[in-house]
């Protein structure tokens, strides 16, 4: 994570509403990397009767903190009597990093900055976590709000960040994360890799699985907020709850455990918001009594554009506006400024690819009856199982790579020692290359066919996708 720098907050505008009002707030993470966000001030808060404060950070909306749900439960917030501060994601509301009229798309933008971010040993994560503990800081800061009683919650991407958070900064005294935990098994059954926030090189083969994000802040007040029929499989989320539960029963703290949970799919709704906050009234202000929540169909903002905070609607308009895109350029120039000839030692500690594998995993691959082995596995279920590498600190590169090799070595053995030729096509062209690069005793000519695009140009041209079959971590330069 980067260093604090100034966040050079500022309020653009205020609205009020029945019970509240709603400051619009532009802050930045990082210089130029602006941020925007909604702080949700209840009436008769001030500097001098201060409130706890609610950190509301965003799932996958296009709308971004102007989302129907993310507007609906910073106002039964603010109704609590919580200072809520909801804020947009990168690649999101009013910080779509897209060309200028084109459609928000919040997976692909955060798939885009993900995939860049993995090849210089960064996450997607970083800007998420970092932009989320730069909005607790600016909550904190408020005159209004008990910088000792903060909370957080979010659903989905808002669920993974509120456990995230929850996990890395101590400020925080209770989370409610919704849409997100469950076990890591069921998750690889039902549903897979999501974006690359949610996917963490190593993240598995270190131990941090969904419950051990929560069990970092033992027993702090967590609650889950659960529905029937998520894509983060509901069996799954009680089992994690199950052992969360006895964990904190071993240490005194039972009541500090709970979840709220209502029938539907993924999403928030009117009753897990209501849950949600009555855990932070409980937890933050020492209340367990009703609450007049007013009226359901108040949705402060949503869509509205009275609640933008910039003039244009986009941050990239700003005068010294910087993107994660640049952020990620100006750390691949410092790297490359001290960067030296890379050797085959390199290769083989970057890629873990072992030039000796005697065994690897197989599946469709098929030779020919001649001296070319034809390798045209494309696409699909291959990228989900190539992000699914990254849990466990591999990658696609390397699993296919020692397959060519051990599959180079049977075809040099069974032909007196002579070298194969290898066609690899699409997704299969990157790993090839390594293979030929570590074992060119055993592998002769090389074709590729469809290759993605190289490293060096994904980074320089933000019109390309990459490819995550192609990518390893930590590559560049």
């Amino acid at each position: 994570l980067p260093a604090r720098t100034p966040l050079n907050a500022k309020v653009t505008g205020v609205v009020r509403r029945e019970g509240y009002r709603i400051e619009k707030v532009l802050f930045e993470p990082e210089p130029g990397h602006y941020a925007t966000g909604h702080l949700f001030v209840p009436d008769g808060v001030t500097a001098a009767r201060k409130a706890p404060g609610l950190l509301v950070p965003c799932g996958h909306s296009m709308s971004g903190k102007q989302s129907q749900i993310y507007q609906r439960i910073s106002v039964l917030a603010a109704k609590g009597g919580l200072v809520a501060f909801v804020y947009d994601p990168i690649d999101q509301g009013e910080r779509w990093q897209g060309a200028k009229g084109t459609a928000c798309n919040p997976c692909g933008g955060h798939i885009a900055v993900g995939m860049r971010a993995h090849l210089i040993g960064w996450s997607q994560a970083r800007f998420r976590i970092w932009d989320g503990i730069r909005a607790l800081d600016y909550l904190a800061s408020r005159p209004e709000v008990r910088a000792d009683r903060l909370g957080v919650c979010g659903q989905s991407g808002g669920g993974t960040l509120s456990s995230y958070l929850f996990a890395l900064d101590d400020r925080l005294a209770a989370a409610a994360p919704a849409g997100y935990i469950t076990t890591m098994s069921r998750l690889a059954e039902h549903w897979g890799p999501q974006d690359c926030e949610q996917v963490l090189q190593g993240q598995l083969a270190n131990g941090l699985n969904h419950l051990a994000l929560l069990a970092m802040r033992a027993p702090a007040p967590v609650c889950l907020t659960l529905v029937d029929h998520d894509a983060f499989p509901l069996d799954g989320s009680l089992a994690t709850y199950g052992r969360l539960k006895a964990l904190y029963r071993r240490l005194g703290a039972p009541e500090k455990a709970a979840y709220v949970r209502e029938p539907g799919i993924h999403c928030y709704y009117e009753l897990t918001m209501r849950g949600t906050v009555d855990w932070m009234r409980r937890w933050l202000k020492d209340e367990t009594g009703p609450c007049d929540y007013g009226r359901e169909d108040d949705f402060g903002l949503n869509r509205n554009p009275e609640g933008l905070v910039t003039p244009t609607g986009r941050v990239a308009d700003l005068p010294g506006y910087r993107s994660s895109y640049d952020i990620l350029g100006d750390e691949l120039a410092r790297r490359t400024r001290s960067r030296r000839p890379f050797t085959r030692a390199d290769v083989v500690r970057l890629t873990g690819i072992d030039p000796d594998a005697a065994d690897a995993p197989d599946d469709d691959a098929t030779f020919d009856c001649g001296r070319t082995a034809y390798w045209t596995h494309d696409h699909s279920p291959t990228q989900e199982i190539a992000m699914a590498d990254w849990w466990f600190g591999t990658s696609y590169v390397k699993t296919r790579a020692e397959l060519f090799i051990v599959r180079a070595r049977a075809w040099s053995k069974a032909h007196g020692g002579a070298r194969m030729d290898l066609r690899a096509a699409g997704d299969d062209a990157v790993a090839a290359a390594h293979a030929r690069y570590l074992r060119p005793d055993l592998i002769g000519r090389l074709e590729l066919v469809d290759a993605p695009p190289s490293w060096g140009r994904v980074f320089a041209d933000r019109s390309l996708e990459p490819v995550v079959t192609s990518l390893v971590y930590d590559a560049l330069p």
